[in-house]
C-alpha cells in the first residue's frame, strides 16, 4: 500500500467511525482499520434504546450507517488488522498490518475492549439473542421478566441491582462464596427481595431455540448440575483491553487500558485514544462516540500544527 495519509485510526468501533466523521469533515485524508467487525460490541445489541434520537435502531444497523458516513466523508475503510505502529525519525508513523504498511502524521488508537466470555456450549449461540453483556443496554428488553447475572464484582452486581427494578426476578450467580464487589453495592443488592443469589456456581452451558431459554449451573462444592430457566442472561465476569499490541506507544495501567487525559491525548506527540480502551469510569455508546470527536478533533489540530497551519 505504502500510501500517507494525515490520519489512520485503529478500531472501527464507534469511537473510530466518529473519528473518522471528523477527520473526514476537516479536509485531512483518514484511513480507518478493522481487524473484525465494523461496530463491535455496539453490533450485539438489538435495539438501542438509550442513545440520543435512534430509539428502536439496531445496532448493526447503526454500526453500517456510522460506516457509510464515515465513508462518505473521505475516510478509506480497511477489514485488516494493524500488528504494529512505529514511529518514524521525522515524527510521523509507520502502520503495519501483517501484508501492507503505510505512513501517517497522527494515529488514533480506538481498539475498545472485549467482555471476557464464558467460553460454554452454546455462549456464541445466543448473544444478542438473549444473552448480552450490557444490563444498561439491553435490560428494558426483559422488563418484567426473568432474568440472571453472572458475576461477583462491581460491574456484577451493579447490573443486578439495576436488573431488579425493572425485572419480575433476577438471579445472580457467582462461583465463590462472597462478591467481590463493595460491600455498600453488596448491601443494597440484599436488600432487594426479588433477587435470588446462586453462590459458589458456575455456568457450565446455555440452552435454548431461538432465544435463550436456560443456563446449567455446576455446583462448586459438589458438581452437581441443575438447569436455571431465564428469558434474559447477562454476562459481567470482565473486561479484557485490545490496546496490548500498543503498549509501549502509549501509557497502559496495570489491567492495559490506557492512561489518557480528557484531551485523549498522551506523553507522545501525534498519538491520540478514543474509546472503551481509555482508563475512565463510564463506558458507553455516548462516551465512545465523544471521545472519538475529541480525538480527531486534536489529531487534526496536531496535523495542521506539523504542517504549518494554524488550526482555526
Amino acid at each position: 500500500m505504502n500510501k500517507k495519509y494525515d490520519v489512520v485510526i485503529v478500531g472501527g468501533g464507534p469511537a473510530g467511525l466518529t473519528a473518522g466523521i471528523y477527520v473526514g469533515r476537516a479536509g485531512k485524508t483518514a484511513a480507518l482499520f478493522e481487524k473484525e467487525m465494523i461496530g463491535g460490541q455496539i453490533t450485539y445489541t438489538d435495539e438501542i434504546d438509550n442513545f440520543p434520537a435512534a430509539p428502536g435502531m439496531g445496532g448493526a444497523e447503526y454500526a453500517m450507517k456510522l460506516q457509510q458516513q464515515a465513508a462518505d466523508c473521505g475516510t478509506e475503510i480497511f477489514m485488516d488488522g494493524v500488528t504494529e505502529i512505529l514511529p518514524k525519525e521525522d515524527g510521523s508513523y509507520e502502520v503495519r498490518t501483517a501484508d501492507e504498511s503505510v505512513e501517517c502524521t497522527a494515529v488514533i488508537l480506538a481498539t475498545g475492549l472485549q467482555r471476557r466470555k464464558m467460553n460454554v456450549p452454546g455462549e456464541e449461540d445466543f448473544i444478542g439473542r438473549g444473552l448480552s453483556f450490557c444490563a444498561v443496554c439491553d435490560g428494558a428488553f426483559f422488563r418484567n421478566r426473568e432474568v440472571a447475572v453472572y458475576g461477583g464484582g462491581n460491574t456484577a452486581v451493579e447490573d443486578a441491582i439495576y436488573l431488579s427494578g425493572i425485572c419480575r426476578k433476577v438471579t445472580i450467580i457467582h462461583r465463590r462464596d462472597r462478591f467481590r464487589a463493595e460491600d455498600r453495592l453488596v448491601r443494597e443488592l440484599e436488600s432487594k427481595d426479588n433477587v435470588v443469589f446462586a453462590m459458589e456456581k458456575t455456568v457450565s452451558s446455555v440452552q435454548g431455540e431461538k432465544i435463550i431459554q436456560s443456563v446449567t449451573l455446576r455446583d462448586g462444592k459438589t458438581g452437581e448440575e441443575t438447569e436455571l430457566p431465564v428469558d434474559g442472561f447477562f454476562v459481567a465476569i470482565g473486561q479484557v483491553p485490545n490496546g496490548e499490541p500498543f503498549r509501549g506507544l502509549v501509557e497502559m495501567d496495570d489491567a492495559g487500558y490506557y492512561q489518557i487525559d480528557e484531551n485523549c491525548g498522551g506523553k507522545r506527540d501525534g498519538v491520540f485514544v478514543a474509546g472503551d480502551g481509555r482508563s475512565k469510569s463510564v463506558r458507553q455508546l455516548t462516551t465512545a462516540v465523544g471521545d472519538g470527536a475529541v480525538a480527531a478533533t486534536h489529531a487534526c489540530r496536531y496535523v495542521d500544527r506539523v504542517n504549518g497551519n494554524e488550526y482555526i
